[in-house]
């Protein structure tokens, strides 16, 4: 996060929006992955490949402005698709994941 207090406001908003939006996205693919379960096989191939996060050229973290050196953002995003995707992608891919809405509909 940022040092400034107002960027650290508004990056925590920012936060929160992009993690409602990636709920909504889980919700839907479980929709459709029950709805038309022939989209196992694509939707596991996207899984399976690696994606990478953006080199921004920062060796250093630069707290005052939000932004973390590009081996932390790495290491999160590699964290992140360990203890988030990963779960979440072999729940809907096995046809378990009852948690999840069973309507896109019920996404608001």
């Amino acid at each position: 996060m940022s040092t400034d207090p107002e960027l650290a406001a508004r990056l925590r908003e920012i936060a929160e929006d992009e993690a409602a939006h990636a709920e909504h996205a889980w919700v839907l693919l479980a929709w459709l992955l029950r709805r038309w379960p022939q989209l196992r096989a694509p939707a596991a191939a996207c899984f399976a490949r690696a994606c990478e996060t953006i080199d921004l050229g920062l060796a250093r973290s630069r707290p005052e402005h939000g932004l973390l050196a590009d081996s932390v953002r790495a290491e999160l995003w590699a964290q992140g698709r360990r203890r988030v995707v990963e779960p979440l992608a072999a729940q809907l891919l096995a046809g378990d994941a009852g948690h999840l809405a069973s309507r896109p509909s019920a996404l608001g």
